[in-house]
């Protein structure tokens, strides 16, 4: 009796807590895999990354008000003129030798026939700028004829025979040196030649037609491409081409050399300088600008160093005045203007370079916390991207654990399973026993003993199947 409780028990309790509650595990060990492969999928979208906008600079206070020269002052302060001032006269240009040079073919490996084409037709727009037939000397190789000795120089003047005689390239023509001289600038390709070439055929332009040819042999085959690149050389160029064209043609080559000094010696405001003369050159009376590009440039790098608009400003108003005076006083004129607005605003000058300076420092400030909140950016999108990163392997292993589990929780089920089965399985066959025990043993107490018998016999024989069952 006993063991059939606890059978029952067991089967009917134990059997099915045990299913659901692995049922249960399981349940959870399939909602973390799917857990897992969700953030897996959200681990592969890449975090966004904060914008970060930079903060308008505020606007500059207003200079305070320019004391501002009168005409009537500048002639006052003009010394009395006692003859009449002539024209500038330049030194004239020293033409420089060059050392016989040949262009050897066998330095250049491969050539490029496009290349090479371009590079021709911007020799070609160089003729027509510099016509062949006018400087020979300038675009053919020269030569000369030598003895060999001075007997063989003796034998000429009586022989006439051209063999004793033999020619030497004494200089060779331009499209040579060139050659030569972007090689040494380390201008190998053809394309590099074209476009240095064409930069130059652009400034040369706006030279007179005498002074084309000393430019290119003076300057344009010396000028540091190397180091400065041929973008630098065009730009300037183009800056002092501005001027140049429009100063006398006696002036035009001095008047480069000033430009390309000082360009060079201010890198921040030379161009810039020189283009604002460039554009407003005009203004001057002609035979008198070169004097007057030198004492603005004068000006400047004597008072006005990194200050280009305070320059700006001061040479603005002068140009208002030009048309009232004399022509030969221009820059006489400008040197005194200059000296008389240094001294009515000196406190000008001090004030705009305080207020320059404190909004400088503004927008150093405004870029420094700029770049600060850049950098924030970057570090909070790299530290989102290193948390997805670690999310990624965690739903890795959630994901493999998850598995493992589900096939271990499932061994544990079958096992239950099993042992439910085969206790049901016994239950079953003990019934059907008894049951046909219970049926043979009427079958024969009613073939062979009396009724009494019968009777007491099946009761002992029940008892004892009850105990056996139980």
């Amino acid at each position: 009796m006993k063991k059939s409780f606890l059978s029952a028990l067991e089967n009917k309790y134990y059997y099915a807590v045990s299913r659901y509650f692995w049922h249960l595990i399981i349940a959870i060990g399939i909602l973390g895999i799917g857990a897992g492969i969700l953030v897996y999928f959200w681990t592969l979208v890449p975090p966004s990354k904060r914008e970060v906008v930079k903060q308008s600079p505020p606007p500059k206070p207003k200079y305070p008000e320019l004391k501002e020269i009168t005409l009537q002052q500048i002639i006052q302060a003009l010394p009395k003129k006692k003859k009449k001032i002539s024209p500038p006269v330049t030194n004239p240009q020293v033409e420089e030798t060059y050392e016989p040079e040949t262009y050897r073919e066998e330095e250049i490996v491969t050539i490029d026939s496009a290349a090479l084409a371009n590079f021709n037709r911007i020799i070609g727009q160089t003729k027509i700028l510099i016509p062949v037939d006018k400087n020979k000397d300038f675009w053919n190789d020269q030569y000369k004829m030598v003895f060999n000795s001075e007997r063989d120089k003796k034998m000429y003047r009586k022989t006439h025979n051209p063999n004793l005689m033999h020619t030497v390239l004494v200089s060779s023509g331009f499209k040579t040196k060139f050659i030569n001289y972007t090689d040494r600038e380390k201008l190998k390709s053809y394309y590099d030649k074209a476009e240095l070439l064409s930069t130059y055929n652009r400034f040369i332009k706006n030279l007179d037609t005498i002074n084309r040819k000393k430019f290119i042999l003076n300057t344009g085959l010396k000028l540091p491409v190397k180091s400065l690149g041929t973008k630098e050389i065009d730009k300037r160029l183009n800056a002092i081409g501005l001027s140049v064209k429009n100063v006398p043609a006696e002036e035009q080559l001095k008047l480069f050399d000033i430009l390309w000094r000082f360009i060079r010696n201010n890198p921040n405001d030379g161009i810039p300088l020189v283009k604002y003369l460039g554009e407003n050159i005009n203004k001057v009376p002609y035979t008198y600008r070169t004097d007057f590009i030198k004492n603005v440039l004068n000006e400047y790098v004597r008072y006005y160093n990194n200050n280009l608009y305070g320059l700006k400003e001061a040479t603005n108003h002068f140009f208002d005045k030009i048309d009232w005076l004399e022509p030969d006083r221009v820059p006489l004129a400008l040197k005194i203007y200059y000296k008389l607005y240094r001294n009515n605003n000196k406190e000008r000058a001090r004030e705009i370079e305080r207020i320059n300076r404190d909004y400088n420092q503004k927008l150093a400030e405004i870029d420094r916390q700029y770049q600060t909140e850049l950098a924030q950016a970057q570090a909070d999108y790299l530290r989102a991207k290193y948390k997805k990163q670690s999310w990624r392997e965690w739903s890795y292993k959630g994901i493999f654990s998850g598995f493992i589990s589900l096939l271990l929780f499932s061994i544990v089920l079958l096992v239950l399973s099993m042992i439910r089965n085969v206790n049901r399985l016994t239950e079953a066959m003990y019934e059907q026993n008894y049951n046909i025990q219970q049926q043979l043993n009427n079958v024969l107490d009613k073939q062979s003993t009396p009724k009494s018998v019968q009777s007491d016999d099946k009761q002992k024989l029940s008892d004892i199947t009850k105990n056996e069952k139980n």
